[in-house]
């Protein structure tokens, strides 16, 4: 719920192997509140981009249609929430690699 919470997520999920991210992928999936809550939060979006950009093709995928079945207001979201907006972009960019 801080920065330094923040960034010692991020830098675990850095250095996980593919098990590890599969697992949080998982349980992201599994808890309903917990991505729109992350998206939303200050720093909590900034732990989604670090899993979406480190994640295999597959996995982001996966975590794409996550957010957007949790979230599905998303892209309205962002008119009024700057964080929602920079990981708009991401996913944006994500998807163009994904369909190429």
């Amino acid at each position: 719920k801080n920065k330094f919470g923040s960034n010692v997520v991020e830098k675990c999920i850095k250095v996980s192997n593919r098990k590890q991210k599969n697992l949080l992928i998982y349980v992201l999936q599994s808890n309903h509140h917990i991505i729109p809550s992350m998206i939303k939060h200050c720093y909590g979006n900034y732990v989604i981009k670090a899993l979406l950009n480190d994640s295999n093709k597959k996995n982001q995928s996966l975590l794409i249609k996550t957010i957007k079945f949790y979230c599905p207001n998303i892209k309205d979201s962002a008119e009024s929430n700057k964080y929602c907006k920079d990981l708009v972009k991401e996913i944006s960019k994500i998807e163009m690699n994904l369909y190429q």
